[in-house]
């Protein structure tokens, strides 16, 4: 995902246009969790919030770290404390989108019970993104339940993520969602850098 980022640079150097990226960590963490489910605090992720576009049918939920932790019996807080975001009744599939963006990961866990699957875990996690419904790349992760792991990022720009588990009410949390906004015309500017680096790779084979 740096990749794609350095390459929006590079073809803004090019043509002599100042690129300005703007890196964003999503934490959920201002959200507030009225709402109280046997002892889980939670909320709704609002369908606009930190810069992009939410699912809010079904919806991305957001919930107090703590309670989670206490009333299903695990441990390991999240990377960021107090609130985590999951996928509302563990609903299959999920979007995210928005503007031109270059997804550089997030921090994921399998909702379990004592550090351990239950019956509503999700197992995996796979993310992809799309760029004008075109599909861009995709990534994979065999989640956790005990403790949270890096989902890695898509190397290039973006306009939507959809997030699908295994299957129906398959439930899993995520935090520190990390995008970079990619300006008007950066989705260009990208091929452009591929392009100038192509050209390059080719100049130094043939001397």
């Amino acid at each position: 995902m740096k990749n794609a980022i350095h390459t929006i640079i590079k073809a803004g150097a090019v043509l002599g246009t100042a690129v300005s990226l703007s890196a964003v960590t999503v934490s959920f963490d201002d959200l507030a969790t009225p709402s109280n489910n046997g002892g889980m605090l939670w909320g709704y992720v609002p369908g606009t919030y930190a810069g992009l576009n939410w699912n809010t049918n079904p919806s991305w939920e957001v919930g107090k770290d703590a309670t989670f932790l206490s009333v299903y019996h695990n441990t390991n807080p999240s990377p960021s404390s107090p609130n985590i975001a999951y996928n509302d009744t563990g609903w299959a599939s999920m979007r995210i989108w928005d503007g031109s963006f270059v997804f550089e990961g997030a921090s994921v866990r399998s909702w379990g019970y004592n550090n351990a699957f239950a019956s509503y875990s999700a197992h995996q996690i796979t993310v992809k993104g799309y760029l004008n419904g075109a599909y861009v790349g995709e990534v994979q992760l065999d989640l956790d339940a005990a403790a949270w792991q890096q989902l890695p990022g898509i190397n290039g720009v973006v306009d939507e993520l959809v997030w699908d588990t295994e299957g129906g009410e398959r439930w899993f949390l995520m935090d520190d969602l990390q995008y970079t906004a990619v300006p008007d015309g950066g989705a260009t500017l990208v091929l452009l850098g591929l392009a100038i680096s192509g050209f390059a790779v080719t100049r130094r084979k043939s001397r």
